[in-house]
């Protein structure tokens, strides 16, 4: 009788493990403060109602969604709304709680197709770096993981296995990865506007500039693709367009932080921001420059060029879409690195050492990420709102940071309370109203920096009528209370150590 064998350690095996303990590790950077934050990172207010809305209607596509007071035409691209929504319904829990985890956890997952990507373009070697550099690079998700990251991971997600389908379809010349290449993309348009435009000229791009097939043949593989892709956000696409709300998502598309496109001047920011910065990414930037003295891997070209032609196509999200590009250079970076290295053991500290440190620095860039959302004492004032103030009453929250996009707790308040947040941005991008909401919002950050009196002519002014001011970020707006508390117009109506609420005396 012979012995039985004993099950062989392969190269295969290696790879699952380094991927399931890379899946691990990236999970716990992007999510391990999740639970600890009484909201959702950052943004998502209006996603929150959109889920709500979707729920209240069993589950079909409502028209309109209430939001700080208007109703808001519900033309947003709805797959990561449903798939909250499906999610809450099945394990139940609150909304936030899915909110909070989902981002990360798609986010997380994101690393499988770039692993694929890299075992398609590059190697198996290549694609575990690629996938390791990935996984802990902030900028390529920090703004994933936050509330709006239920639409935003999801298109991302779904872009990265668009790319993958392609060039596994490049590789086998399957007819059924090109057809998973459309459908990936249209899940893209399903999920996040901002990504498909971002994909169909990425994946556009990379189809008809490559070689490997003739040029007919890269017009009939790009228009089968986007056939495929139409096909399949066709649904919602036609509901949309029923309801005559295809010029909202447009004008939607169109708004957005004044300096986006400023970004398509910085054309190497991979080397310049990266390295230059103290920040915790730096790494990544340099292995992804040093990728480019590595002969050995001619694809570093069109790497590099898919990475200038998303800071110029896409400029708005350039950072989190150059990433993946980023992490296919550093891998091609660090095996050049590891080659000139002649000890096995020196190689093998190279690599810890850099995973540690990407790891940890992934940790604290979302800590940091988590101190700019809501705090539990911001909560807490918004507990007292409900318990003391009028039902619907209009409440000016002052800004607690420069930028009208970085006011979550005026995001949030009109989405879990019954008050409507006075002159908010967020929400009108769907009314036609964005331009002179975000415009109000400077001049309200200027105002308050002139205390009472600056408030004063700022209100004057305003296109909005609050009733009630919030200031939310004490010690930090001390001086601002006490001047608003020594003139008549405002009269104090709560304090604590962390919040101040005023009545405008009109």
């Amino acid at each position: 009788m012979t012995a039985p064998r004993k099950p062989r350690f392969t190269s295969k095996t290696a790879s699952a493990l380094v991927l399931s303990l890379l899946l691990v590790l990236g999970l716990y950077a992007r999510c391990f403060m999740c639970w600890t934050s009484p909201l959702p990172f950052g943004d998502g207010g209006l996603f929150f109602k959109m889920i709500e809305a979707l729920i209240r209607h069993k589950f079909a596509l409502p028209a309109y969604v209430n939001y700080n007071g208007e109703a808001i035409p519900f033309a947003y691209p709805p797959f990561g709304i449903y798939a909250a929504a499906f999610l809450h319904a099945l394990f139940g829990g609150s909304i936030l709680g899915v909110m909070k985890i989902v981002p990360a956890v798609v986010s997380t997952f994101s690393i499988l197709p770039v692993y694929g990507i890299g075992k398609e373009t590059l190697g198996e070697k290549e694609a575990l770096l690629a996938a390791t550099f990935f996984a802990f690079y902030t900028p390529g998700y920090n703004w994933v993981v936050m509330g709006g990251g239920v639409t935003r991971a999801w298109g991302y997600f779904w872009a990265l296995m668009a790319l993958f389908a392609y060039f596994r379809y490049r590789n086998t010349r399957s007819n059924h990865w090109l057809l998973a290449t459309g459908a990936f993309a249209g899940l893209t348009g399903l999920s996040h506007p901002g990504t498909v435009f971002w994909l169909a000229l990425m994946l556009g791009t990379i189809m008809l500039a490559d070689a490997t097939f003739p040029f007919r043949k890269r017009i009939v593989v790009l228009l089968e693709t986007g056939a495929v892709g139409l096909l399949t956000l066709s649904p919602w696409a036609v509901t949309i367009i029923s309801r005559k709300q295809m010029p909202a998502l447009l004008n939607a598309l169109h708004t957005g932080h004044s300096n986006w496109y400023a970004g398509a001047v910085v054309l190497f920011p991979w080397g310049i921001k990266l390295i230059l910065t103290p920040w915790v990414d730096s790494w990544s930037g340099a292995f992804s420059l040093v990728g480019l003295w590595n002969e050995k891997y001619p694809q570093r070209w069109w790497l590099a060029g898919a990475l200038l032609f998303t800071f110029v196509a896409a400029p708005r999200a350039a950072t989190r879409f150059a990433a993946v590009w980023i992490a296919l250079l550093a891998a091609i970076g660090t095996e050049l690195a590891l080659r000139s290295i002649k000890s096995k053991k020196a190689a093998f500290g190279l690599i810890v050492v850099v995973g540690l440190y990407l790891s940890l620095s992934a940790s604290i860039a979302t800590l940091n990420l988590a101190r700019l959302s809501v705090l539990p004492q911001q909560v807490a004032g918004m507990d007292w709102a409900n318990q003391h103030l009028k039902t619907g009453a209009s409440i000016l929250v002052l800004p607690q940071r420069e930028g009208w996009g970085n006011n979550y707790l005026g995001e949030w308040m009109p989405a879990l309370t019954n008050f409507r947040v006075a002159c908010l941005p967020q929400g009108t991008e769907w009314t036609g109203e964005f331009e002179k909401r975000v415009q109000a919002a400077k001049t309200l950050w200027q105002a308050s920096r002139g205390g009472a009196k600056g408030l004063r002519t700022w209100l004057e002014r305003a296109p909005c009528k609050p009733q009630f001011v919030w200031l939310a970020d004490l010690p930090e707006q001390a001086l601002l209370v006490n001047s608003l508390a020594d003139d008549e117009h405002f009269h104090l109506l709560y304090a604590d150590k962390h919040n101040a609420f005023f009545a405008i005396v009109h």
